[in-house]
């Protein structure tokens, strides 16, 4: 796994959820460039669907999917989402 592509709120999360099975961590994927076939083909392994030419995709990742991706050359970053909550008026 390459933590250096890992933001700091995904390094924290990740050590705690690999001893859990079946969790999954909802993360953006950032790529260095516009993704083609191959690219998808190995997001595709993972279960991510997405649209060739994407720069940003969001994705459900298993920890192992996590570690896998981020040896991969064309990911720059893999950043975890948080999630939104209403405005408050």
């Amino acid at each position: 796994m390459d933590y250096t592509k890992l933001d700091a709120s995904l390094n924290t999360v990740l050590p705690g959820s690999r001893q859990k099975p079946g969790v999954t961590i909802q993360v953006f994927i950032h790529t260095v460039s516009p993704i083609d076939q191959p690219e998808l083909a190995i997001l595709r392994r993972h279960g991510i669907r997405a649209e060739r030419g994407a720069t940003v995709i969001t994705a459900l990742l298993t920890p192992d999917s996590i570690a896998d991706l981020s040896d991969q050359p064309w990911i720059r970053s893999l950043k975890l989402a948080k999630q939104s909550r209403p405005l408050k008026p």
